[in-house]
């Protein structure tokens, strides 16, 4: 499985979340990040912008500008869960998340 199948774009900014089209959660902004710049960073994932954060850094799903955290990748319990989840795996969801975070990282920093 590839991450876009999970992840669909576009993604969609509702007030500090972010949304796969799919209605697979994708992000988390931390409450500090303002509006405005979250709808910037959902555009450039998405295509329709190039808003850099030249600070950038991720460890896992967490990303940072500099030392600030400022928002997560989501959507392990989709992943792995058996209700309504895709029943993957911890591997599987891991290399699936981490495929994303770096498709986020590439489309923000570079």
């Amino acid at each position: 499985m590839n991450w876009r199948t999970y992840y669909k774009l576009p993604l969609r900014y509702d007030w500090g979340y972010v949304w796969a089209s799919n209605e697979t959660m994708a992000l988390t902004f931390d409450i500090s990040f303002d509006t405005i710049t979250g709808q910037k960073v959902v555009d450039t994932l998405n295509g329709y912008g190039d808003f850099k954060i030249p600070d950038l850094n991720f460890d896992g799903v967490d990303f940072f500008d500099g030392d600030t955290y400022i928002f997560c990748i989501r959507g392990w319990g989709g992943l792995t869960g058996k209700g309504g989840g895709l029943g993957l795996t911890g591997s599987e969801a891991a290399i699936i998340q981490d495929k994303f975070s770096e498709y986020v990282f590439k489309k923000l920093k570079e």
